[in-house]
């Protein structure tokens, strides 16, 4: 726990007695996913040429998992994104000079081999969330994660969704006496099963957000005897949106896509991050407190948060005005709910929660002052 906390890109630092409020790492990466209309389909062959792909940019070339700072992968890899009603369409496509595969089992450990994988994360509680994984082969693997592994390992394994997958090889797989061109994949995910655990609409409206990142996973190979064979090096992680630490599994680093019916600039959904920040830090404060006492806070002054803590004048990052906190209350199963209220502009005031095991929700205000 203690090196996930000094990782945290949550910087915890104590001015005048408070402590305050400082995000280190960049803001998420974005995406507008640009709904089909009726008369666009996809073609799911893998080759991305359908008119309804040409006509969308692709994301950003992958960066190392860790951010810029650290070396640019090897190979490029982008991604599009679509939906209808009925399914989010993800294409990718993925520099490969020596296409390798060996799993052909569904459901195998794919990241195994090189691999580009899909995390969906709906309404963005950080909770059952989706993690997808396919190979040059078209094997794929799909679960679903109760909470992060920071969190305990409760995972559905496999997940039973009806995923609609292809693969197109520009080269030979696992032939080392040629050069390769790529391979790309298109993938079709249902909003019928991703239904059970969205926690939010599924199929999106138009307007929502959901997390998402995409994330590919290169090996190093040597050729052995005319064959591929791993060499003893770690393999390398490039991710859409960077995640600042080697762990795919920390939601609230995830990209931003939201829905529209047509092409739209990228706006940061600047309420839901502020709170999920803020949310997240207070969390860790917890935490730490609770290595220190054996138990966990009641209130905020036993954390040293306040007002101040997110006073610009003192190097707090700024949040959204009107953002305030509530209260922490103790709680038997989850240790204790740390609350924030805020009433965005037009619509409902909203208490937003986090526990212990890093889930987050939000609940209409009743009565609060």
């Amino acid at each position: 726990m203690t090196n996930t906390v000094l990782l945290l890109c949550l910087l915890c630092m104590t001015c005048f007695g408070a402590r305050i409020f400082k995000r280190e790492t960049k803001d998420p990466l974005g995406y507008v996913a640009v709904k089909l209309r009726s008369h666009q389909t996809i073609v799911l062959d893998g080759k991305l040429d359908d008119e309804a792909w040409k006509e969308v940019p692709w994301t950003s070339n992958f960066l190392d998992i860790q951010g810029p700072k650290l070396p640019t992968p090897r190979y490029n890899t982008r991604a599009k994104i679509r939906y209808d009603d009925n399914y989010l369409y993800v294409g990718a496509w993925l520099e490969e000079p020596n296409l390798v595969a060996t799993l052909k089992q569904r459901d195998s450990v794919i990241y195994h081999d090189n691999d580009f994988e899909i995390f969906i994360n709906p309404s963005g509680n950080v909770h059952l969330y989706q993690e997808f994984e396919m190979n040059a082969y078209n094997t794929i693997w799909n679960l679903v994660m109760i909470n992060p592994y920071r969190n305990g390992y409760n995972i559905i394994n496999p997940f039973p969704l009806d995923v609609k997958s292809a693969v197109y090889a520009n080269g030979t797989i696992n032939d080392p006496t040629d050069i390769d061109c790529c391979w790309s994949v298109e993938v079709a995910l249902p909003f019928f099963g991703l239904r059970g655990f969205a926690e939010t609409s599924s199929p999106p409206r138009s307007g929502d957000t959901w997390r998402i990142n995409f994330s590919r996973v290169e090996w190093h190979y040597k050729v052995v005897n005319n064959t591929y064979v791993k060499e003893d090096k770690p393999e390398d992680n490039w991710v859409w949106s960077p995640q600042w630490v080697i762990d795919m599994h920390q939601p609230e680093k995830w990209g931003f896509v939201q829905f529209a019916e047509q092409e739209q600039n990228f706006t940061l959904p600047r309420v839901a991050y502020d709170v999920q920040s803020v949310l997240y830090w207070i969390q860790q404060a917890e935490l730490e407190y609770y290595a220190t006492n054996k138990r966990y806070a009641d209130n905020y002054k036993d954390l040293n948060i306040s007002s101040d803590s997110f006073d610009v004048s003192k190097g707090a990052t700024p949040i959204v005005p009107g953002l305030k906190l509530l209260s922490i209350q103790l709680d038997v199963d989850y240790g204790f709910d740390a609350m924030l209220i805020y009433k965005e502009k037009d619509a409902q005031t909203k208490i937003w929660h986090i526990r212990n095991d890093s889930k987050q929700w939000w609940t209409p205000a009743i009565c609060v002052n």
